[in-house]
């Protein structure tokens, strides 16, 4: 029979060598770049280029937005990778090469795996909506100013504003339009059911588009001519048109 404290031994090492591998293990997470990418319907999104809109059209000018809570899998088994972050296309995708190249936002530690789906939040959540930028450093995402209403206690989650063209002449001076939208319930919470696979020693990129066209267009399409404004907590019916879409213009490559 062979030694008991050998076997002890024996025992203890395979108990190690099978400890948890999770996640969590500093060896088992990659780095990952998210890609946030805006188009117009099939065309990448250029900073105030013409697009059809209906019978008008439209040019956008500025197209921001807050994403929060990302995670890797099913709201019931995730790993977050990013908390929050700030995308704004404005000064970014201003020509061909820069619309396809999109914006990137880093994370070096996302367990590698296979998921099921992944979740992102567009806007500021309420746990982080109490707050205000004089309480962040000035290099923190939610110390913009640009971005928050003190009258509202709210961030502004998006802003997209830009101008109409309807009498066909060229001109775009006949609607100016500005959705600045905020408050606690128009917060939304995306889960896209794509499959994600972080791979292990190699950057993991993950593109996420977001189709602009299909935040003016549900079941019917926005009246920009008669609702150009949302720039007040006290009617949130636009916002939360454009803010519900974002599960229909989001969507993983």
């Amino acid at each position: 029979m062979k030694n008991p404290i050998y076997l002890l031994l024996v025992f203890m090492l395979f108990l190690i060598s099978c400890d948890d591998d999770g996640p969590n293990i500093l060896d088992d997470v990659a780095d990952v770049e998210i890609v946030f990418k805006a188009m117009f319907g099939d065309d990448p999104y250029i900073v105030n280029q013409t697009y059809d809109y209906g019978d008008d059209q439209i040019k956008i000018a500025t197209f921001s937005f807050y994403v929060s809570d990302i995670k890797l899998g099913s709201s019931s088994n995730a790993s977050e990778v990013e908390e929050i972050d700030f995308v704004d296309f404005s000064g970014v995708q201003v020509d061909q090469q820069s619309a396809e190249a999109g914006i990137r936002i880093v994370s070096s530690e996302a367990p590698i795996g296979n998921y099921p789906a992944m979740s992102i939040g567009i806007g500021v959540p309420s746990d982080l909506n109490k707050t205000s930028p004089d309480e962040y450093a000035p290099t923190h995402v939610l110390s913009k100013t640009s971005h928050y209403w003190a009258d509202w206690q709210s961030y502004i989650h998006m802003k997209i504003e830009g101008t109409l063209d309807t009498d066909g002449d060229g001109l775009f001076d006949d609607v100016s339009f500005m959705y600045h939208v905020g408050a606690d319930e128009t917060y939304e919470s995306l889960e896209i059911q794509t499959p994600v696979t972080i791979v292990k020693d190699e950057m993991n990129s993950i593109l996420v588009e977001v189709d602009l066209e299909k935040l003016f267009v549900s079941a019917t399409r926005l009246d920009i001519e008669a609702k150009p404004r949302l720039h007040t907590a006290e009617d949130l019916t636009v916002g939360h048109f454009l803010m519900d879409n974002f599960s229909n213009a989001v969507r993983l490559q």
